[in-house]
C-alpha cells in the first residue's frame, strides 16, 4: 500500500475529528526523494515525523538509508504512521519521541560517534526552536552533511542569518 496508507491514516484521523498538523505536497516530496537518493546518503535524521510522509520519501528513495526521526509524537495518528513505516521498511526507521530540544542532545550524548549524511529540520516553527534545532543537530553532522529546512521563509533575517552561519561552518542549507 505504500504512501497511500499514510494518506489513509491522515484521512481517518481527520474523520475522527483529530487535529492533523502539517503536510507535504508532491513537489516537496520529490525534492526530499531526490536528496535522499544519493549513493553517499546512508544516515538520515529528521526533526518532525508527524504522519511519516518525509520518512517514507527518504526510505523509498534509498534502499540503503536509515532514518532517525525526532518528534513530539503528540498526535494520535503518529503511532499508526510509525507502524506502517516499520512494516514497509523493517529495521530502517527509529522514532525518538519527545521534545527535540531535549531528545536531540540526549541522542548526541548516547551516540557520540553518530553522524548523519542528510538532516531535515521540520520541527517547531518559532525562531528560538528552529535555532536550537539547528544548533543541536550540528554536532551530529559532518562536513558533507546536507541540511534541508522546511518552511524557511526567504525574507526572515533571523532564520536566514542562522542558516548562513551553519553554511559558513561547512554545512549546506537547502530549502524544501
Amino acid at each position: 500500500m505504500g504512501f497511500d496508507r499514510l494518506e489513509e491514516i491522515v484521512a481517518d484521523a481527520r474523520e475522527q475529528g483529530w487535529f492533523v498538523e502539517g503536510s507535504a505536497n508532491d513537489e516537496q516530496l520529490a525534492f526530499l526523494r531526490a536528496a535522499a537518493a544519493g549513493v553517499e546518503v546512508r544516515q538520515i535524521a529528521e526533526i518532525g515525523f508527524n504522519a511519516g510522509f518525509s520518512s517514507h520519501a527518504f526510505l523509498d528513495a534509498n534502499p540503503g538509508a536509515r532514518v532517525t526521526s525526532f518528534d513530539l509524537a503528540e498526535h494520535q495518528y503518529v503511532s499508526a504512521a510509525k507502524k506502517h513505516i516499520d512494516e514497509e521498511f523493517p529495521g530502517r526507521h527509529t522514532l525518538i519521541a519527545g521534545d527535540s530540544l531535549e531528545t536531540v542532545p540526549q541522542f548526541g550524548d548516547s551516540e557520540p560517534d553518530q553522524r548523519f549524511d542528510l538532516i531535515f529540520i521540520d520541527g517547531g516553527h518559532t525562531y528560538d526552536i528552529a535555532r536550537a534545532d539547528i544548533t543541536n543537530m550540528r554536532r551530529l553532522a559532518h562536513e558533507k552533511t546536507v541540511l534541508i529546512f522546511d518552511d524557511l521563509p526567504a525574507g526572515m533575517p533571523q532564520i536566514t542569518s542562522r542558516v548562513r552561519s551553519a553554511e559558513h561552518a561547512g554545512h549546506s542549507g537547502r530549502r524544501a
